[in-house]
């Protein structure tokens, strides 16, 4: 698949915002209604910075923590978009972002912050979006050994991923009618 990045014919980001509160406000995300709408601000806000579909963020959101806040995978990824925590100290030095231990991760507007700098960095090094999902999932070295010893790339992340964001696209196009 193509890189779905932000264009001309991207969902409006009010529709985009309103489907993304009500993802987000619903029982067991950990977000007051209020919160979730401080979020969805900071998905649009920081997916058009990066030059990604808002779309596309929530479906990694929800392939990763079916949208909890609270989410901690049994390897130790924590928050909306499952970042390691070891990443999330990286990220966060390089983007002038405030560290205070992986539980900082579990702020969803950080975590929102450096999920998406961390899908660009890794859609910039990969130039594709198939292989950046892959290793937003696996880890970038794995994902490196593979590509270098010819192996083939995993694709049930990437292909729940991309399941997940042509369900949110057809959402957002529907709330815009």
């Amino acid at each position: 698949p193509s890189l779905p990045t932000q264009t001309s014919h991207a969902p409006s980001a009010q529709a985009a915002d309103r489907l993304i509160v009500r993802k987000l406000h619903r029982p067991g995300s950990g977000l007051s209604e209020a919160e979730a709408a401080e979020v969805a601000r900071v998905i649009v806000q920081e997916a058009e910075r990066h030059q990604f579909e808002p779309a596309l963020v929530m479906a990694v959101i929800h392939v990763e923590s079916s949208g909890r806040t609270l989410a901690v995978s049994p390897v130790g990824a924590l928050g909306l978009m499952q970042i390691m925590p070891p990443t999330g100290q990286e990220l966060a030095e390089r983007h002038g972002i405030p560290w205070s231990g992986p539980d900082t991760l579990l702020d969803p507007v950080v975590n929102v912050k450096l999920g998406i700098a961390y899908l660009r960095k890794l859609a910039d090094r990969y130039q594709d979006v198939s292989t950046a999902l892959t290793a937003y999932n696996w880890g970038p070295g794995r994902i490196d050994r593979k590509l270098r010893s010819g192996q083939e790339l995993p694709t049930l992340y990437r292909d729940r991923v991309m399941r997940a964001y042509d369900s949110a696209r057809q959402e957002i196009a529907v709330g815009r009618s």
